[in-house]
């Protein structure tokens, strides 16, 4: 090699250690993490097959990480913001239920086909959540016994009417997390969230039952945390207080069982058009001003005071700021990352749009979730998400969707730094150390 060359070689491996450098630093591995564990963006470099493909530009051989399974449409509340009302698939689902076409739970023969399904994309975690509730379903806790059978780590979302009666049998399978509803501190409030009277001391009951069984086994590693939908149905000063009394009430009736308090902001995904009677994406938020005041006013009112006691108050910060400015829309090339499967085996591209027709990229209830993945139908969807608002076809994004600070993070890199070669992705891991992964890294 020559003196010209040399020099070539010395300049072309500077340029790539300070690209790769800058991604590093970029990607903030070191940063404060406001939301905690539920912050995916955060994971997305641990899962280096994905993240290597995204790196090189090859968005086609990207597969699902994570996935929402729904087990039920059917549900014993009846939440005024539910997202599946909003989207139109519960009208859908109860049509169908009417006409004795459906019943609005997962079989279990559906259930193995998905699960196998999952284990044939590689897919990593699945989150047992709604659509309706989950418990309604009575297969599943049954279902969660297979998915640890199966070596996918699993996790429970639930509203807590049913799961004290549940509590040593769910954590018996050892979930990675259970993320409990709760949306209040007094009864007046909660009716006012979930559509239901007279639920909020059961609920509250049966979350202190999962917390003190949490307590009783040994060695239990389950993350137990409570969620919180803030709106303006619930955010009062008074209300704000309630919740903080109702959490200092659990925690000292679980000897702190419960590890979390998560905040999220309240979210209109569809809006009814007055004239055509369709559903749309919302493209404004008519609780700007309430969602810029709310995290300040959390983390005085409960925050401050309840993180002392021992549990971690998340406060989606990110969140509540996206729903307070105008609307944005563009591509989005995270969907790929986390996929939703109805109670009928089908799979959806997006967990807002879960039921709804739009984001289903099975054919038929029958076809297996290997086959969907694979089909043109997926690919064109997720073509359609990918694409600019400007251009024909697109889809438009959801207000502050599951995966959009994945989705903003991913969009960056590609405009910082557009592509990268293989071997700048392989100097990238040496670079990195991905051997201790945040917790429930799996579920993106």
């Amino acid at each position: 090699m020559n003196t010209e060359q040399e020099y070539i070689t010395k300049k072309t491996l500077v340029i790539m250690k300070n690209r790769i450098d800058e991604l590093i630093d970029f990607l903030g591995f070191k940063k404060e993490n406001p939301f905690g564990l539920h912050e995916s963006s955060k994971k997305i470099a641990y899962h280096q097959r994905n993240f290597s493909a995204m790196l090189e530009g090859r968005d086609a051989d990207i597969t699902p990480i994570c996935t929402e399974i729904v087990p039920s449409i059917r549900c014993n509340l009846n939440c005024p913001s539910c997202t599946y009302r909003q989207n139109g698939s519960k009208e859908l689902a109860k049509k169908a239920i009417e006409e004795g076409i459906v019943n609005g739970l997962m079989s279990e023969e559906v259930f193995d086909s998905v699960v196998s399904g999952l284990k044939s994309l590689d897919v990593k975690s699945a989150i047992i959540t709604g659509g309706g509730e989950p418990s309604v379903n009575p297969k599943y806790i049954q279902f969660m016994k297979k998915l640890e059978n199966s070596g996918i780590s699993f996790a429970l979302y639930s509203n807590a009417t049913r799961t004290g009666r549940d509590a040593y049998k769910i954590l018996g399978l050892n979930p990675e997390f259970i993320r409990l509803s709760l949306n209040s501190g007094d009864s007046t409030t909660h009716s006012l969230m979930y559509g239901a009277y007279n639920l909020f001391r059961v609920v509250v009951e049966n979350i202190i039952k999962v917390g003190k069984a949490k307590q009783a086994i040994r060695g239990c590693k389950t993350t137990l945390g409570l969620g919180f939908i803030m709106g303006p149905r619930n955010s009062a000063s008074w209300q704000l207080e309630s919740i903080k009394k109702t959490l200092e009430r659990i925690t000292n009736e679980t000897g702190c069982g419960v590890d979390y308090a998560a905040f999220r902001p309240e979210v209109q995904y569809f809006r009814k058009d007055p004239k055509t009677g369709r559903n749309g994406i919302c493209k404004e938020h008519a609780n700007a001003e309430l969602f810029r005041a709310l995290p300040a006013r959390i983390e005085e009112a409960i925050k401050e005071p309840i993180e002392k006691l021992g549990i971690d108050v998340l406060i989606a910060k990110d969140g509540f700021d996206y729903l307070s400015q105008p609307y944005k829309d563009g591509p989005n090339i995270a969907a790929p990352w986390s996929v939703s499967i109805n109670y009928d085996g089908k799979l959806h591209l997006a967990s807002e749009g879960n039921g709804n027709p739009d984001y289903c990229a099975s054919s038929e209830a029958a076809e297996s979730i290997e086959n969907a993945w694979n089909s043109l139908k997926k690919a064109e969807i997720i073509a359609r998400l990918a694409s600019k608002p400007s251009e024909q076809g697109h889809i438009p994004n959801f207000p502050h969707y599951k995966l959009m600070t994945t989705n903003s993070l991913l969009l960056a890199i590609r405009d910082k730094f557009g592509t990268f070669s293989p071997e700048e992705v392989r100097t990238f891991y040496k670079s990195i150390d991905i051997s201790n992964p945040p917790k429930h890294v799996n579920f993106i």
